[in-house]
């Protein structure tokens, strides 16, 4: 299964999850994810059913991967909490290449 999250205003502190892919979670949990830049462990916060990763980690994502209102991610479920992510600029192309800060 996949999904796909457009960037909108507010995505550089948290993103909305489907929660149709979090239905094993209850209360807060973690998510890996996968990308062209290795593997990130991020933070879930379930709000009364409402799922969505935030935080430092996430933050530390968004950088790294140089994300943008506009872009997409989009989400190939691997395993139980284990996802790869690709990203897209806000044109469509898959970005591929990036300048990671740390």
């Amino acid at each position: 299964m996949t999904f796909v999250r457009f960037l909108k205003s507010g995505f550089k502190t948290e993103m909305d999850l489907p929660p149709c892919f979090c239905t094993e979670a209850i209360g807060d949990y973690l998510v890996e994810v996968v990308t062209c830049l290795g593997r990130w462990v991020l933070e879930v916060r379930n709000d009364n059913g409402r799922f969505y990763v935030h935080g430092d980690k996430w933050a530390r994502f968004v950088n790294n991967h140089e994300l943008d209102e506009g872009g997409l991610l989009l989400f190939e479920h691997l395993d139980s909490f284990i996802f790869h992510a690709t990203v897209f600029d806000s044109s469509g192309c898959e970005k591929s290449e990036f300048q990671p800060i740390r």
